[in-house]
């Protein structure tokens, strides 16, 4: 398994954990054993599976994925939070996911990222769900995360 794809593959079990957070079924086409962790840990895995794909970039400097950590800021909601970023390109098509996570949730780890990475803003070209589906097609992970 490639650094890239170990990257997708946590990415892509944030989204489902975030989801599932949310109580919204899993809609990344990918599924199996592993999938029913984030499913069922919701957003107490999210955490787990953003700090794994963000150690992953941080350390493989020629991955195809970047990444942004937020000071802290307001979510869409009001309240303060950090954003982390990824983006990609796949296609010459650039995709982007975005996770919130509470400030007061935030740990230490992920606290002290802060500021790091390639400065990102949302495109809103393409929706977080469309750009899971797109890192599921391209490492060919359906039925398989």
């Amino acid at each position: 398994m490639t650094i890239d794809e170990r990257i997708a593959r946590n990415i892509i079990k944030a989204q489902i954990a975030s989801d599932s957070g949310k109580d919204i079924e899993n809609r990344t086409g990918a599924k199996n054993q592993v999938a029913r962790g984030p499913e069922r840990f919701g957003y107490d895995a999210k955490t787990y599976c953003i700090l794994q794909a963000l150690k992953l970039i941080r350390t493989n400097k020629n991955s195809m994925f970047n990444y942004y950590v937020t000071e802290k800021t307001a979510d869409q909601n009001g309240y303060g939070s950090i954003i982390v970023y990824f983006d990609f390109n796949i296609d010459k098509k650039r995709y982007q996911i975005s996770f919130h996570t509470p400030y007061n949730q935030v740990p230490d780890e992920m606290m002290k990222m802060c500021g790091t990475g390639r400065k990102t803003h949302w495109k809103k070209n393409v929706s977080s769900i469309e750009s899971t589906k797109a890192l599921v097609k391209k490492f060919n992970l359906q039925g398989q995360i």
